[in-house]
């Protein structure tokens, strides 16, 4: 599940009933970042953080994320640069089925589509396998969310 600054009750009914979380943090401040990283670190349920792309953090504040994978959000297509923190690579994919250039061998990548009508997992399921197969030119990467 990928929610954009989870509150409370959602990261802990998400570790109680198993389910990954992706937290979207919006803060770009260090210092607001080291806050949001340490009370997420507290959520098992709560396995990546992703990073805006113009975030500027140093090491003290990365090791706050524990076991969090730290991804930096990638968007646009033209070429990008990652952040030394960034350990995974989170790509918004829409209609035009591309990823930024330069991204695709230099960490794990997971694609993400937006899609608000899914009812079932089952549809789920069906959205990332269409999201595998639009992507299939481009590589194989490390996932697909929708």
């Amino acid at each position: 599940m990928v929610v954009d600054d989870p509150g409370e009750s959602l990261c802990e009914q998400c570790s109680r009933d198993g389910v990954l979380l992706i937290a979207v943090v919006r803060a770009s401040k260090p210092e607001v970042i080291a806050k949001e990283l340490a009370r997420l670190g507290n959520w098992p349920a709560v396995g990546v953080a992703v990073l805006g792309s113009d975030v500027q953090i140093d090491g003290e504040v990365a090791v706050l994320a524990g076991n969090m994978l730290l991804a930096q959000r990638l968007e646009g297509l033209g070429p990008i640069r990652l952040a030394p923190w960034a350990k995974l690579a989170f790509c918004e994919v829409g209609v035009q089925n591309r990823l930024p250039t330069g991204v695709e061998h230099n960490v794990p990548v997971l694609a993400f589509r937006a899609a608000a009508d899914l009812a079932t997992v089952s549809d789920a399921r069906a959205a990332c396998d269409q999201l595998q197969r639009d992507l299939a030119p481009a590589g194989d990467f490390a996932g697909y969310l929708v």
